[in-house]
């Protein structure tokens, strides 16, 4: 866990993350509850050659839909090593 307040520092949690955090921390636009994985976790858990197979998904893939099918699938058949469990 981080602290919230740590939640809208990019080099911690990401541009897309952070800039949620931002916005739900205003009476603006209604953000629905969310988590977020740190830079440093997602570094170590998608490694170089899983975001070569990525690619390679995108890049073979003939439409958006299916490339997202098969990196969703990627992903869940990845194993969790116990430091993210």
């Amino acid at each position: 866990m981080i602290a919230s307040s740590s939640v809208t520092d990019v080099s911690l949690v990401g541009g897309k993350a952070a800039s949620l955090a931002h916005v739900s921390g205003t009476a603006v636009f209604p953000v629905p509850g969310f988590f977020t994985v740190t830079t440093r976790a997602y570094n170590a858990y998608v490694t170089p050659e899983v975001r070569e197979t990525v690619r390679n998904i995108i890049s073979m893939s003939p439409d958006a839909s299916s490339a997202q099918t098969s990196v969703d699938a990627l992903f869940q058949a990845l194993p969790l090593s116990d430091q993210f469990k």
